[in-house]
């Protein structure tokens, strides 16, 4: 599992979703979002239904400060 797999799993237990509610968040199959566990996402499309579906931001790059 990669680490966005292991966020999105601990998001999901935390929020009380089954992995197919989690699955259908996503706007995904749950096979797909098994594989999105395994391997992560495969284009920004991806990553932004992860991040529409989560409320995470969509990047995480914090602003530097001079």
């Amino acid at each position: 599992m990669t680490i966005l797999g292991d966020t999105l799993e601990r998001d999901r237990v935390r929020a009380g979703l089954s992995v197919p509610q989690a699955a259908r968040r996503l706007k995904l199959a749950v096979p797909a979002y098994r594989r999105l566990l395994a391997e992560g996402p495969r284009n920004y499309a991806e990553w932004e239904r992860i991040c529409e579906g989560y409320g995470w931001p969509r990047t995480f790059v914090s602003e530097v400060r001079r």
